[in-house]
């Protein structure tokens, strides 16, 4: 693997420049804690100088055919620097060279699927002429951007999270400010450096970083950003809710992922993808397995396969060296420990017996949370039952909680969030249905 010069210097991308500013912070490798990088450092002239240019962006003519053209050179140019930005997330984020390589796949691939979804945007007919005295009226409605769209990004997954922001935003016509993670921020001024490449228009992208408090705070006391989209903590999340006011919001506020495995699945495979879903990223990831509830009938065959794939990992152990906590799989724990009712977002899973379906339902439903759950199978009447009864957005039968595909509809209920993500169903929450109606 290589290895990021320590000069490596961005300045922030505002009103389609390269800005320094008097301060900058500095950006960690997270196996060695050294500087790879440094960035400048957002201040509120900056915030409103980026919202005042996206604000006039919007106002310039954008096809949805020009839109399409950007998004596929984008996603292009994302996997010519495949390996480079793969380099950077592994030492940015601490991810494996081999996920980083994934991750940029993926969002070449999202940037791909919002660049196609651009020329798909439509309205349909209304039949108002159906209403007495109103004969001769015709109507349909259209799909209009939002405007200015503030996306708030996580440390986890930055570049594809970014893209599934940025990608659907632009797509709809919209102008965005990102604001990565402070510890993550390098691969979103790369993502500037592709759109700008790529020809996309001055001010439809800003990238500031900085403190995540002070300049989420600035962009929710300006009142010409239109929507807030966010991922992160429900804390946070809650926090930008009340303040957005009428607004639009969209939240991803994670989870803690619940697997079942009934005692008609095969034990072999669902023992064996539950252990690589639940160490996933580390366990960093909103849908990676937090609780599994195994059949009574198969619980100890099922935990000693899964023992065996963990222990095939490079580390396990339940215990802590530097900067790593080794993969570890807890047993003996009960519904109201900490490790079942909040989001641990590390490489723990809890793996626990139930005896009926109708018990395993209740204690998965027994969470603040409800992003994704999984549940291994061969009863379809247990299939469609936890389809209509566990409350969560998104069902997984025969896999984990942690399954996902960029194009999917992908959002949760409860504390884990509200609105959608996948370009498509993005693009319906960045835009506005307007309905226009004629009198002939």
């Amino acid at each position: 693997m290589g290895s990021i010069a320590t000069t490596r210097k961005y300045g922030l991308f505002v009103e389609g420049q390269w800005k320094e500013t008097s301060k900058r912070d500095s950006v960690f490798d997270k196996y060695s804690g050294n500087v790879i990088g440094t960035v400048s450092v957002s201040m509120k002239e900056d915030v409103d100088a980026a919202v005042e240019s996206a604000k006039k962006a919007v106002k310039v003519p954008f096809s949805p055919y020009e839109r399409y053209t950007v998004l596929k050179r984008a996603a292009e140019g994302l996997m010519d620097r495949q390996e480079e930005l793969a380099v950077i997330l592994a030492e940015e984020v601490g991810k494996p060279i081999s996920e980083s390589r994934g991750e940029v796949a993926r969002a070449a691939q999202t940037l791909e699927i919002s660049a196609e979804e651009a020329k798909r945007i439509h309205g349909e007919g209304i039949p108002v002429e159906a209403a007495p005295g109103s004969e001769n009226r015709q109507a349909y409605t259209k799909r209009v951007p939002v405007g200015v769209i503030a996306a708030i990004t996580p440390f986890n997954v930055p570049l594809n999270l970014a893209c599934h922001k940025v990608g659907p935003a632009i797509a709809a016509g919209n102008s965005v400010i990102l604001k990565p993670a402070e510890v993550t921020p390098l691969t979103a001024l790369v993502l500037a450096e592709v759109f700008e490449a790529a020809g996309l228009p001055q001010g439809r992208l800003h990238v500031l970083t900085g403190e995540g408090a002070e300049i989420g705070g600035w962009l929710l006391d300006n009142q010409d950003v239109n929507m807030f989209t966010f991922t992160g903590s429900p804390r946070v999340g809650q926090l930008i809710r009340e303040k957005a006011g009428l607004r639009k919001v969209a939240l991803e506020l994670g989870n803690n992922s619940a697997t079942i495995v009934h005692k008609d699945a095969n034990v072999a495979e669902a023992a064996a993808v539950t252990a690589q879903k639940s160490f996933n990223n580390a366990g960093q990831v909103c849908i990676s397995v937090q609780r599994v509830y195994v059949h009574e009938e198969i619980y100890e065959e099922f935990l000693e396969k899964m023992k065996e794939t963990a222990n095939a990992l490079v580390e396990t152990g339940g215990k802590r060296e530097g900067v790593f906590y080794q993969p570890t799989i807890l047993t003996n724990v009960h519904d109201d420990m900490k490790v079942c009712r909040q989001e641990v977002f590390g490489p723990v899973v809890a793996v626990m017996p139930y005896g009926s379906e109708d018990e395993v339902t209740r204690r998965v439903n027994d969470s603040e949370y409800g992003l994704q759950a999984g549940l291994f199978t061969n009863s379809l009447s247990f299939a469609m039952k936890a389809a209509d009864e566990i409350e969560v957005g998104v069902l997984i039968i025969n896999d984990t909680s942690g399954y996902r595909v960029d194009q999917m509809p992908y959002g949760g209920v409860k504390k884990s969030g509200s609105g959608k993500e996948g370009p498509k169903y993005a693009i319906e929450e960045m835009t506005e249905e307007r309905i226009v109606v004629f009198n002939l």
